[in-house]
């Protein structure tokens, strides 16, 4: 299993086995800030974002090596279906919101998905299919809802309408439906499902 843990104040990427135990650091650094771990669709390798930038390494840690995305603030990475790609959010420079780009494993043939005028983009994930990718963004104003859009950047449409946040959207696998946090009603956290075509709500 992977995830994240808060340790001594840095938080990292962690893998153990399912009953808890053989918990092992993925970074093995000490002074990075590291989250959002993903693993690949084989299993074979993770990515994740430490101090504003992409990192792949093997399923174990080793190997590690920085992705070359060519922007300065990167945020959480997603793989693609297929392995071959990672779609993320980032900032050009300083003070610009966060948009959506997506480029090969390696860094290479970057391409920018988004490019709202005001508002950021932020935590993207691809559909099962490859075909759409789903996201958070505040760029009608207010707090951030969920939206989706074709896996080339056309077709943005918005997903809910509330006056709550929206987050961390995760697919089903049969990509129906995306799953997603809404806070903070009553000051807690819960879970729904929003169906991408008819946009009907399910509290989880």
């Amino acid at each position: 299993l992977g995830f994240t843990a808060l340790i001594d104040g840095n938080s990292k990427p962690f893998r153990m086995d399912r009953d808890g135990r053989h918990k092992t650091d993925l970074t093995k650094n000490s002074n990075g800030f590291a989250y959002g771990f993903s693993s690949s669709p084989d299993g074979s390798r993770i990515s994740y974002h430490e101090n504003y930038q992409v990192y792949l390494a093997d399923a174990d840690g080793s190997n590690r090596v920085h992705v070359q995305t060519g922007h300065p603030f990167v945020f959480v990475p997603s793989w693609s279906p297929d392995g071959t790609a990672l779609v993320y959010a980032a900032r050009t420079a300083p003070g610009e919101p966060f948009r959506i780009f997506v480029a090969r494993a390696d860094g290479s043939g970057r391409q920018q998905l988004t490019s709202q005028k005001a508002g950021s983009d932020r935590a993207p994930v691809w559909s099962p299919d490859g075909t759409r990718i789903a996201f958070v963004s505040d760029r009608d104003g207010g707090f951030p809802e969920l939206y989706l859009m074709n896996a080339g950047g056309t077709g943005v449409k918005r997903l809910t309408t509330n006056a709550l946040i929206d987050a961390n959207p995760s697919w089903s696998p049969d990509g129906t439906r995306v799953v997603f946090e809404r806070c903070c009603e009553n000051g807690t956290s819960d879970l729904f499902t929003v169906d991408v075509t008819t946009r009907a709500e399910i509290g989880v």
